[in-house]
C-alpha cells in the first residue's frame, strides 16, 4: 500500500511517499504527479524517505514522470531515497537519469 501526501515548498509540489511503490500503486502517483505539472506551477518533488520498496513499475512511473515534467519544462527530483531504492537505482543506472537529493 502507498500513502501519498503533498505539500507545498517555495517553487516545488513535494509528494512524499510512504509505504510501497508497485504496480498496484503506480497508477495513483502518475495521475496525482500528472495533474500537478499540468498546472505549470514549480517544480515537483518526489520525497522517497518513507518508501520501503519499489518494483519495476514503480520505476517505470518515476521514468515516465521524469519525461512528462521535461517536456514541460519542468525539473523532477528525487529526494531522500532509502538505501534499498537507491541500490535499485543504481543496478538499473537510473541514478544517472533523476536528479537525486538529500534533505534531513
Amino acid at each position: 500500500m502507498l500513502a501519498i501526501d503533498v505539500t507545498d515548498e517555495a517553487t516545488s509540489k513535494v509528494f512524499n511517499l510512504r509505504g510501497t511503490l508497485d504496480s498496484l500503486e503506480a497508477g495513483e502517483l502518475k495521475k496525482l504527479v500528472r495533474a500537478a505539472i499540468a498546472t505549470g506551477q514549480g517544480d515537483v518533488v518526489i520525497d522517497l524517505a518513507e518508501t520501503s520498496f519499489a518494483d519495476s513499475a514503480g520505476l517505470g512511473a518515476l521514468v515516465a514522470l521524469q519525461k512528462t515534467a521535461a517536456a514541460a519544462g519542468m525539473r523532477l527530483r528525487l529526494r531522500n531515497l532509502r538505501e534499498n531504492v537507491r541500490a535499485l537505482m543504481e543496478l538499473t543506472r537510473l541514478h544517472r537519469f533523476f536528479e537525486i537529493e538529500e534533505v534531513a
